[in-house]
């Protein structure tokens, strides 16, 4: 999927998946919250924010949270209404290096990494365990399917994460709807 099909969904409706309403994502975000190994956090990144929903969640969870998108419409509506004073938020693509301001003990992938090509998406993940703290949290999370513009499908892509060598799996949540996976770096 290309940059421009993002950016056109967030501008053709700012909530294009139903991130605020959807009982399948308030269900995610509630689980992918009660996964998280640590009660709290220092510095928590997200990639892939959208409109901030479950940024703002992250945020009962860390002492600061960067969050990122590549489309600019949607960090503009994950800027506006009310905004943890803790949350920053930026225009960033994956894989490139975000500008943090330290190495996060957190990394959350939500549905970003299936919509990647193999290249990107391996860059991706050498981007986040590179970035990630020894004793960090790396928790990923995707909807279990595959759609017209995913170049795997959620299990596949998570078959692929457990089978990197050097994580330590701490997690899995598989259920009719999405699979989860936590992993410490060492």
């Amino acid at each position: 999927m290309r940059e421009t099909d993002f950016e056109q969904r967030y501008r053709d409706d700012i909530d294009p998946w139903g991130y605020r309403d959807s009982w399948y994502e308030q269900r995610k975000y509630r689980i992918t919250l009660a996964c998280l190994p640590r009660e709290r956090y220092r510095l928590a990144w997200e990639p892939a924010c959208s409109i901030g929903v479950l940024s703002r969640m992250l945020a009962t969870r860390a002492d600061q949270v960067h969050a990122s998108d590549l489309s600019p419409t949607a960090v503009a509506g994950a800027r506006s209404g009310d905004v943890p004073e803790n949350v920053a938020w930026s225009v960033h693509q994956l894989p490139a290096q975000p500008d943090l301001p330290g190495s996060p003990d957190l990394v959350v992938l939500s549905e970003i990494l299936y919509y990647l090509d193999d290249s990107d998406r391996e860059n991706t993940l050498r981007l986040a365990w590179d970035m990630l703290e020894p004793g960090g949290d790396l928790i990923v999370v995707h909807w279990r399917s595959s759609s017209h513009d995913t170049h795997l499908s959620g299990d596949d892509t998570h078959v692929q994460l457990r089978a990197r060598p050097g994580w330590r799996h701490l997690i899995t949540h598989h259920d009719e709807e999405f699979v989860l996976d936590v992993f410490r770096k060492p």
